[in-house]
């Protein structure tokens, strides 16, 4: 059997060090080659045919950069949280790398943001959040979808997320759920004090620019995959578009949508009862 050569990024949080120890040596069993990755700084600049995530949705999008930039695949085991990314269970390992090394997996191709924040070109896999830093101070953005009249928002601040982060910080602030291969992505405010400013699903074809309207005299932080990129002021000008660059994550040959919102949102159920049948 060809050893194949992987990075693997742990979430130290939700893991002990004998779990994985315990991973390490199932996953030379496979005859696959691991370096551990905390950030991309500790990684070698070697060749690798695949990373390898174990914790939550945080974990995969910590390794998303790493796997863009050495055009490999994501192959990620749900430790603890919800992790609706992850497409196997940490019990399902000797599954998945059965199936991975025997070419059984699906190739699931998400395409990423493109965002040009002045500063250099960044990518995201769920999203691109702008908010505010103090939370007594309202901020205001405008809003111009390429070939649209421009709009304002007033409020807490702005999402724009992928068809992959749709299920993220997006649903949580009222974004529509959308089909993970659709070409669009969507642009959805964080409170706003007009009830009636509520999320636009926009075709890849068109980007978005976000500007500083008025920032209350505070920054105005700026997060990509949930991490603090930088800090912004009034006056500022980000522009959004969907990406023609893709991140692949392996996935089981039968990937349900919907099958997976039922099982780890409680789509189409009552909470509460699904909350007690786990």
């Amino acid at each position: 059997m060809i050893v194949l050569k992987a990075v693997v990024f742990f979430n130290s949080n939700r893991l002990t060090s004998l779990d994985m120890e315990s991973i390490e040596r199932t996953l030379r069993d496979y005859d696959i080659e691991l370096i551990i990755c905390s950030d991309r700084r500790s990684c070698s600049s070697e060749t690798f045919d695949v990373v390898m995530t174990f914790g939550g949705d945080g974990t995969v999008l910590k390794a998303v950069p790493y796997a863009l930039e050495s055009s490999v695949p994501i192959l990620s085991f749900k430790v603890g949280s919800v992790g609706f990314l992850s497409a196997f269970e940490l019990h399902q390992i000797n599954e998945a790398l059965t199936a991975f090394r025997n070419s059984g997996l699906t190739a699931d191709k998400r395409r990423l943001l493109q965002i040009n924040t002045g500063f250099g070109i960044e990518y995201a896999l769920n999203d691109f959040v702008l908010e505010r830093s103090r939370p007594s101070r309202t901020i205001s953005l405008g809003v111009e979808i390429e070939g649209f009249s421009p709009y304002n928002i007033a409020g807490d601040g702005i999402i724009i997320s992928t068809p992959t982060g749709s299920t993220a910080y997006n649903l949580a602030a009222g974004g529509a759920i959308i089909d993970p291969i659709s070409e669009v992505y969507q642009v959805t405010p964080l409170s706003p004090h007009n009830p009636y400013v509520g999320s636009v699903v926009v075709s890849a074809t068109r980007s978005t620019t976000v500007r500083i309207l008025d920032d209350r005299g505070y920054s105005i932080d700026c997060y990509i995959d949930g991490s603090l990129c930088r800090e912004f002021r009034k006056g500022a000008r980000i522009n959004v578009s969907l990406s023609k660059k893709t991140i692949t994550l392996l996935r089981p040959r039968e990937f349900d949508f919907v099958g997976v919102m039922k099982k780890k949102l409680a789509f189409g159920g009552r909470l509460k009862d699904d909350i007690q049948k786990r």
